[in-house]
């Protein structure tokens, strides 16, 4: 799904005159409007809480898609869910597949020599298109991983270094806080008015005074959509003030220095890699050097995992929704 978004974007395409989301085309993909059926009274307008589906009312209209593909997409979707399997980066045997980027924009990939007995990150550009397309030199692999394993375990999450980035993180969130709230207060104020716009038009629906026609049924998706924006920005502001600093201790800290000092030294561990993907955002390489970008909240998140009794990684969770805004601590 962040591949077609990906695409859409790539080729000029808008969601009316926003940029696509993987939200957005799980949206689509879930929505029984294109295989003919359109869902009314699908959420208690009190408490937003979905109804029974004997409560839906299905009102028909033309399809573009056959029910056979939709089920099958469907699927294909829950058989590739978060939950329930991890990202593919991760059971990649390339370690920084996804993070690394070339300075042109494009992602770095995997490219051998003499029958895979070199290995390198090439640009995906360079690879897909032509080597003229950009400039930038290949890499070899073994290298560039290697230096940011060490980097990652000997200079960055560090005792001292881990413990100095939560309290900035704290010192941030406490400068933030009062805006937080404001802010906080805007957008609930803001989604009362979306979902009170939506109700008086489910209202007119169903009394009769509105038909649901395309013009009408835009609006509704028009809304609809600018409700979940809302409730995905809320999210990432709660998430912010329920960042778990205060239980974290020192012993916490290093603990957790040192069992990710271990797995990022393994170069066969999956379980290193899953926590990369974890802290790390981005890996951009310029001018022969590599520009590693992170967040203070995605570690902070990390660590409150740990058991106070006995602090040692778990398996990471794949927080995709995690700082969604891409709005602190980069």
């Amino acid at each position: 799904m962040k591949s077609i978004a990906t695409l859409l974007n790539q080729q000029g395409y808008t969601m009316r005159g926003n940029s696509w989301r993987a939200q957005k085309i799980n949206e689509i993909f879930s929505d029984t409007t294109y295989i003919g059926q359109y869902i009314f009274n699908h959420y208690s307008s009190r408490d937003k809480q979905p109804k029974p589906k004997e409560e839906h009312i299905i009102t028909p209209v033309d399809s573009i898609i056959d029910r056979e593909t939709f089920d099958r997409v469907a699927a294909k979707r829950n058989q590739h869910a978060p939950e329930k399997r991890p990202p593919r980066s991760v059971s990649s045997p390339i370690f920084l597949s996804d993070l690394l980027k070339c300075p042109c924009g494009a992602g770095m990939t995997l490219m051998t020599g003499k029958g895979g007995q070199y290995r390198y990150y090439k640009c995906e550009r360079q690879k897909h298109h032509s080597r003229h397309a950009c400039t930038m030199p290949n890499i070899p692999m073994g290298k560039l991983d290697q230096e940011v394993r060490e980097r990652l375990s000997e200079r960055v999450f560090t005792p001292r270094r881990v413990h100095n980035m939560l309290i900035s993180l704290k010192k941030q969130i406490n400068a933030q806080d009062q805006g937080t709230k404001s802010r906080l207060t805007e957008l609930n104020s803001a989604l009362k008015k979306v979902e009170s716009g939506l109700n008086r038009l489910y209202a007119g629906i169903e009394e009769g005074v509105l038909t649901l026609d395309e013009t009408l049924s835009t609006r509704i998706q028009s809304l609809k959509a600018k409700q979940d924006e809302i409730n995905l920005q809320i999210t990432a502001l709660k998430r912010q003030q329920r960042l778990p600093i205060k239980t974290i201790s020192t012993r916490h800290i290093e603990a957790f220095c040192y069992a990710l000092k271990r797995q990022f030294n393994n170069p066969e561990s999956n379980f290193g890699k899953g926590y990369l993907r974890v802290l790390v955002d981005e890996i951009r390489v310029k001018n022969n050097k590599a520009e590693i970008r992170g967040s203070y909240g995605a570690l902070a998140q990390v660590m409150s995992n740990l058991k106070p009794e006995t602090p040692s990684l778990t398996v990471p969770t794949f927080m995709q929704e995690w700082r969604a805004l891409e709005d602190s601590n980069l």
